[in-house]
């Protein structure tokens, strides 16, 4: 077998959100999410150069991509003007009501 994507190189870029309590009453949330974003290196300059023009037209100042601080319109125009770049996203979504606590947030993964 003959694959050749063995040697490609990616960056990933992770993010999480939400905690890793289970104390609902005394505000922790729901879930657990973590996001994965991977570019293969040949993108990453255009990735990196889509991105920084959208921002501009768009007006957002701030280095890193806040979307809970963007409007619905900005977010809409975003996606709409980022869909030409090949990249992948991955999202882990875990229900702590519905699976417990999370065990596995405090070691390295690598």
């Amino acid at each position: 077998m003959n694959n050749k994507n063995n040697n490609k190189k990616v960056n990933i870029y992770i993010d999480e959100s939400g905690d890793t309590g289970v104390k609902f009453d005394k505000g922790s949330s729901r879930f657990f999410v973590v996001s994965l974003l991977i570019i293969n290196n040949e993108n990453l300059f255009k990735t990196e150069n889509v991105i920084n023009k959208i921002k501009d037209i768009l007006n957002i100042k701030q280095k890193e991509l806040k979307f809970s601080q963007i409007s619905f319109n900005k977010k809409f125009s975003f996606y709409h003007k980022i869909k030409g770049v090949n990249f992948s996203g991955h999202v882990f979504i875990y229900n702590k009501k519905t699976q417990g606590r999370i065990f596995f947030y405090n070691y390295p993964t690598c």
